[in-house]
């Protein structure tokens, strides 16, 4: 289990497969590969019934969880990492020079506007 989400008041679970694929799931779905069916979703868990074999061939119920999984200290550091780099661009304003370029100054007006009004040469004047 990867994440929850709520609409209204159904609550879904998302659940990661072994091939990387994620799905959403709710109570009453079939999970896993003894015959799981999903009970109830929160925040932190997925409760589920399955039916299993037993040693002697009889079938017993069996209940279980399956926990939220918490991302991976790496993972979480390389995130705050990204968090970090680009507050400090936004504080620095990276983008500082890129505006300067574009937007004329007071001292900049009057050569914009020669720019222009500069007519091109006509047929008859050259």
């Amino acid at each position: 289990m990867v994440g929850t989400l709520q609409q209204g008041k159904s609550t879904y679970a998302l659940v990661r497969t072994p091939d990387k694929d994620v799905y959403q799931v709710t109570a009453g779905n079939y999970l896993g590969q003894n015959f799981g069916v999903i009970l109830g979703i929160n925040e932190s868990e997925i409760r589920l019934k399955e039916l299993v074999q037993d040693g002697g061939g009889d079938w017993t119920e069996r209940t279980g969880t399956l926990q939220l999984i918490q991302a991976d200290t790496k993972t979480q550091e390389r995130k705050n990492e990204r968090v970090s780099f680009l507050r400090q661009c936004r504080d620095r304003g990276a983008n500082g020079p890129r505006r300067a370029r574009v937007a004329l100054g007071p001292a900049d007006a009057p050569r914009a506007r020669a720019r222009r009004t500069r007519r091109r040469p006509t047929a008859s004047t050259r």
